[in-house]
């Protein structure tokens, strides 16, 4: 006669997916195999976990248990590059769904846990920006849709789409605003000035007409604030920047860095494009530039006279860049080349 209790708590236990009936019942490694092929290693380790300390393959089975475990982190190493991969891409969705179905094969890793509360959180910003965004776009176009709706209401009384969309931008029209006003407070407080300037500009543009003023009118007030200051941080950089400029550039004058000192005065008349110093102090650049190249030109023919042929190009080819349109300078330089290839052919031939 079958024994009917132990069958029936054979039963629960195969129906439990308790790893004892796998382990009473010799089936422990067929099972482990599956969990491992499903990347289920948590419930393998755990599983292995149960083994009574009296097993007589306890030895086999603990060295399986630490190969799961090499198994299991090289898994959820491959998991997060997986799953960072899509999040790059924005298949966010995706990148979710990899996690939680290695959390349903490995509950409890810590790891995959972290990584999907971050990605969670990451996809959350991105919604929020782009919710923002969405804001502003609606923003822009809501005033002008106002008038539009509410000329045609007015014209065409008895037109009731035109009513109800009318009513629909209103109510719009006072959430975009609470949303803008407190878009340009964040602007002060995290000192994103020239977004909250945006937002406050539009706040300024679909304000309804039956809230007050002073609100904007303060933080208008607070932002023109800031703008005085930030210029005058501007001016004060500014005039610190140019004063270590002109010291670069006198002292690549005096060692006839011509070219950086070119370089050092553009970037001067960059920031003072409108001044009178700057201008005299070009002319006066260029005139010893000209002074210097028309010199060094005069050595380079005394030279090539000589017959110094290469020691002449060594003095005027270092002249181009300083006087690019030079055309006594390019044909001087060609004729040293013509007549050093000239030499070396013959050179060759004898």
């Amino acid at each position: 006669m079958t024994n009917r209790p132990l069958l029936i708590g054979s039963l629960l236990l195969l129906l439990s997916g308790c790893a004892q009936y796998y382990i009473k019942t010799g089936q422990l490694d067929n099972q482990l195999d599956n969990w491992e092929q499903a990347h289920q290693y948590q419930k393998a380790i755990d599983a292995l976990d149960q083994l009574p300390p009296s097993h007589p393959n306890l030895g086999a089975y603990t060295s399986r248990r630490q190969a799961l475990e090499r198994q299991q982190s090289r898994f959820i190493n491959n998991t997060d590059e997986q799953a960072n991969a899509l999040a790059r891409k924005r298949q966010w969705q995706a990148a979710i769904e990899l996690y939680q179905q290695a959390l349903d094969g490995n509950p409890g890793q810590p790891r995959l846990q972290k990584g999907l509360d971050n990605l969670v959180a990451q996809r959350q910003i991105y919604n929020t920006k782009l919710q923002h965004q969405l804001n502003l776009e609606e923003a822009s176009t809501l005033r002008r849709r106002l008038q539009l709706y509410s000329e045609l209401a007015r014209s065409d009384p008895d037109r009731r789409d035109y009513q109800r969309t009318l009513e629909t931008l209103r109510e719009q029209q006072q959430s975009l605003y609470q949303f803008l006003v407190r878009c340009a407070e964040d602007g002060l407080e995290f000192t994103n000035f020239t977004h909250g300037q945006h937002c406050l500009n539009l706040a300024q543009g679909i304000r309804p007409e039956q809230l007050p003023k002073k609100p904007l009118i303060q933080l208008s007030q607070r932002y023109q604030q800031l703008d005085k200051r930030s210029a005058s941080a501007r001016e004060r950089r500014n005039l610190q920047q140019l004063s270590a400029l002109e010291q670069r550039y006198k002292a690549a004058l005096a060692q006839q860095d011509y070219l950086k000192a070119r370089e050092l005065l553009d970037q001067q008349e960059q920031l003072n494009p409108d001044s009178s110093h700057l201008l005299s102090t070009r002319l006066e650049l260029e005139a010893e530039i000209e002074q210097y190249v028309a010199q060094q030109m005069q050595l380079g023919a005394n030279a090539y006279t000589a017959g110094q042929i290469e020691q002449s190009l060594k003095i005027w080819k270092p002249l181009q860049p300083l006087s690019p349109d030079n055309l006594t300078l390019q044909a001087d330089i060609q004729r040293a080349e013509r007549f050093t290839q000239k030499l070396k052919s013959l050179q060759k031939t004898q």
